[in-house]
């Protein structure tokens, strides 16, 4: 477990649980919450959508009714949401969540969406343009990533050096600023949060993790109404 703490005693609390895919943050979240009267704040960029139940290890109906939940099924999948708005929104609810009298529990979920708060990352507010990006994705899909990582080479250097070829929403973003501002990404601001951060890290032994994973996708495709013999 790892732990590290925040800002002075002045300011509010906000625990953070983190970790990767399947290492069970959920179990622990609900443990954790009931114990110390905790709220769940969800930092998972799929969670947000109604609908999608099966393939995201949405909390069950069980468990959000023993511990509330916020940020999970509140927009529809046609509405999409931005790292932005996620902040925006996690924000207000940690916030609401602290002026009750209760704690503020941050579980990710989505790496980029838990630091945007934890770091104070202040991401651009520039809407999506969702025909653009249609685009960028049929490139990225005929072309390969390198080829739309070498676009974004051509026209903003600095962004291109910063970023992964191989992460494709990335670079969409990055060429999509880029291509409607007409200006370069400029490095993510960040403010430090305003709360005391008491971060928990949850790992596991890879061979453990994966076994772990594995057994969640095939109740995951079983829950679908899928088998082997239909795929």
């Amino acid at each position: 477990m790892q732990v590290r703490m925040g800002v002075p005693d002045r300011d509010p609390p906000l625990v953070a649980l983190v970790g990767p895919t399947g290492v069970g943050k959920t179990s622990v979240a609900i443990t954790l919450a009931e114990r110390l009267g905790a709220e769940v704040v969800s930092a998972d960029s799929r969670l947000v959508y109604r609908g999608m139940d099966i393939g995201t290890a949405k909390p069950s109906r069980d468990e959000r009714r023993r511990v509330p939940h916020h940020l999970i099924d509140v927009t529809e999948v046609d509405q999409p949401w931005s790292l932005a708005t996620f902040r925006r929104a996690a924000l207000e609810a940690i916030d609401e969540i602290g002026g009750r009298g209760r704690l503020p529990l941050l579980v990710g979920g989505t790496g980029q969406y838990a630091t945007a708060i934890l770091d104070g990352w202040e991401p651009p507010a520039l809407a999506a343009d969702p025909e653009l990006r249609r685009r960028l994705e049929d490139e990225a899909s005929q072309e390969g990533a390198p080829a739309l990582h070498a676009q974004l080479a051509r026209l903003d250097p600095a962004s291109a050096e910063r970023i992964d070829s191989r992460n494709i929403r990335r670079v969409i973003r990055a060429l999509e600023i880029r291509m409607v501002t007409g200006m370069p990404v400029q490095p993510r601001a960040r403010t430090p949060p305003p709360y005391r951060i008491l971060r928990l890290g949850l790992r596991l032994p890879r061979p453990e993790l994966y076994a772990r994973i594995d057994a969640r996708i095939a109740s995951m495709l079983a829950a679908g109404g899928w088998t082997k013999s239909e795929g």
